[in-house]
Order: C-alpha cells, then structure tokens, then sequence
C-alpha cells in the first residue's frame, strides 16, 4: 500500500508540472480548434515559422509539410502516411531537405533508421515531431489515390491521382509546387539545387549535402 501511494504521488507530481507549463496547456487547446486553424497557432506559439512568407505546403497530394522554428531556422516537416522504409509508428512528422528534380516525388531525406527516425540526434526536432502528430491529427491528404489500370511496372505509378475536394487546406500561404519550396530553401540557405539535381536519386550525397546547410545554422546559434 505504502509503495502504492508512493509511485501516485511521483506520477501526480508529473501531472501537476506538465499542466504548470503554459505551453502544453495552449498545445492541449489547439486540438480543439477547426483544422484549418491550428498552423497559424502554432506560428503564434513559436513552434512552427514561415518561410519567406510561405507557412505550407503538400507535396504530391498526400505530403502536407509545415516550417518548425528551431532558434529562428525554418526546418521544412512533412507528415508521413504511411510510415514507409520502416519509419518509426509512434510519430507522424519527419524533417526533409527539399526534393530532388530528376525524381519530385523524392523527398531530400536521411537513411531511416540513422537519421530520421533519431531526428538527426537533435532532440528539438523531434519534441516538434510530437507537437505536430498531435496536433495534426487527422487526415491532411489534398487528393485521393487509386490505382492506375494501365500501370507498366518500371515504367509507370501503380497510381492515379484523383483530386479530391480539398480535405484540407490550411489557413496561411500555401507554397504551391516542388520547384517553388526548392527556390525558396536555396535562397534562404545558399543551397546549389544544380549541383543536388546532378547527383543520383536518392543519394545520400544529396540528402547530407542539403542537411548539412540547414544544420550549420542551427548549430551555430548554440
């Protein structure tokens, strides 16, 4: 009984501190808000940030991404649905670098197991991922799939893309194509997208190349 009374006290001792931080209580707020709304909330927060004025985007109709501030950097998250290669079941937000242009449906990321799923060893990155899976907790896909009836292996997509009537579009300015996200990134951090575009699809040549200027900024605020 009296080892009991002692693992309650220890656990409503973390109750009580997790509600004492003002954050978790607005974060436990914003999922009672209207979808739509929850991304300029978390910019107000300081969790999420723009980029260049841009607060979003969905990359080939089920990638939905958002900009999480990391000391002022804006570190590009895309929502994973389905936990491809392995990924990690328990979170739903990954960082990515950008796309590739000889494959756009590549996103510029690391080797699953090594990278994203350790978020890069940088455990900032990966309490954003949890805000974000929770908060964005329901379904952000701009199309719906089907399968393609004509598909050829090795030639074509297994499949079609069907526009859906926008099952979510979130409040904010939408970053409307692969090219466009690649231009900003480039911008914001000197990134050579020429140089990225001639190495081979999915390499991770690329993925540390592109990483490793969006890294350098944080790790010199430290």
């Amino acid at each position: 009984m009296i080892k009991d009374s002692f693992w309650q006290k220890q656990i409503n001792g973390i109750v009580k501190k997790f509600d004492k931080n003002p954050q978790n209580n607005d974060i436990e707020s914003i999922v009672h808000l209207e979808p739509e709304k929850r991304l300029s909330r978390l910019i107000e927060l300081g969790i999420l940030r723009d980029l260049d004025g841009y607060e979003w985007g969905c990359l080939g109709g089920d990638r939905f991404y958002v900009f999480a501030d990391i000391k002022g950097v804006p570190v590009p998250f895309y929502k994973s649905s389905a936990h491809t290669d392995g990924k990690r079941a328990d979170l739903d937000f990954f960082p990515f670098f950008g796309t590739q242009a000889s494959n756009q449906d590549w996103l510029i990321k690391g080797d699953t197991h090594k990278d994203t799923d350790t978020f890069y060893k940088m455990k900032e990155l990966e309490d954003v991922s949890k805000t974000l899976t929770h908060v964005f907790n329901f379904n952000t896909d701009r199309l719906i799939k089907v399968p393609n009836e004509d598909f050829r292996p090795g030639i074509d997509s297994p499949w079609g893309k069907v526009k859906d009537v926008d099952n979510f579009v979130s409040e904010g300015k939408e970053i409307e194509s692969s090219e466009k996200l690649n231009k900003l990134l480039s911008e914001r951090f000197n990134i050579d997208f020429d140089k990225v575009n001639k190495m081979d699809s999915y390499s991770l040549e690329a993925v540390d190349y592109v990483s490793e200027k969006i890294f350098q900024e944080i790790k010199s605020l430290n």
